[in-house]
């Protein structure tokens, strides 16, 4: 699995290889072949309409198909562009996070067939999300990790020092939070935290998972859902704003990918299978 994002509480589709899935509870089908020679970066969907993101050895593209009609167009990334990390929904746009050159990343948004540069910031891009009005996104150095949010034309930014990885990056109105696996020396993990914030950045406290490696996060609503993995496996649970942890559900073995999706009602969780836990917990 590469990339996943969900179109409702039914459907969401599903990167595997070259091929692009359509799931809904229960059954898959073959929506969309990725062009020869590319590989999956990320997908996003729009109002009806799927894009997707790859990088290839002619380099990276972006291109928004027709699930119906498998009719592709491609936007131009302009100057600079070498390689795209992520996409998100933003409002009825589109985010896309790239990397510059070796030591910036930006964020632009989808206008018609091009792109519009909102923010750019030194280190790589490890993170992005958005909400109907605010976006988000991290940039990571060796030695920090800086969150960047609010809207374009006022952006906050708050920096974290030491070695880490962003595994997942979530905002939902005044809510933000993110992952970091701390690295050692040797750079290997050595367990995760999650900053968050209720009052859009104003305050923020630190959810410490001890020796536990997250896996994913996500807002449903303002109810912070998270996956990690201990000595039994994954499992995923629901966080108050104090802190505290409530078990949801196994979620599988710890070498499986797992990514949380939010959408109404409730939470998807894929992994080597898939599911949907209903938001009242």
């Amino acid at each position: 699995m590469v990339a996943v994002v969900a179109v409702d509480e039914c459907n969401l589709f599903v990167a595997a290889g070259p091929t692009i899935w359509l799931v809904s509870r229960g059954t898959a089908e073959q929506a969309w072949t990725v062009p020869t020679g590319y590989d999956t970066a990320a997908i996003a969907y729009v109002d009806g309409r799927l894009w997707w993101a790859g990088d290839g050895t002619s380099g990276s593209r972006v291109l928004t198909v027709d699930p119906v009609t498998g009719t592709t167009r491609d936007v131009a990334l302009g100057d600079g562009a070498a390689e795209v990390v992520a996409l998100w929904t933003w409002g009825d746009r589109l985010l896309v996070g790239m990397t510059v050159d070796n030591a910036h990343s930006s964020v632009a948004s989808v206008n018609g067939a091009r792109l519009e540069r909102l923010l750019e910031r030194p280190g790589r891009i490890t993170g992005l999300a958005g909400d109907d009005t605010t976006l988000a996104a991290t940039f990571s150095t060796q030695d920090a990790t800086t969150l960047v949010w609010g809207r374009p034309q006022a952006l906050h930014e708050h920096t974290w020092p030491g070695p880490a990885n962003v595994i997942d990056l979530a905002i939902s109105g005044p809510n933000i939070a993110f992952g970091l696996s701390r690295l050692n020396s040797e750079q290997i993990p050595q367990g995760s935290e999650i900053p968050t914030s209720r009052d859009q950045g104003r305050h923020w406290s630190t959810l410490d998972l001890g020796n536990d490696e997250l896996a994913s996060l996500a807002f449903a609503g303002s109810q912070l859902w998270l996956s990690k993995s201990g000595r039994t496996g994954v499992s995923v649970y629901t966080a108050a704003a104090n802190g505290r942890l409530k078990h949801v559900g196994a979620a599988g073995s710890s070498d499986q990918p797992l990514r949380l999706l939010p959408t109404t009602g409730g939470v998807w969780v894929v992994g080597s299978d898939v599911a949907f836990l209903s938001g009242q917990r």
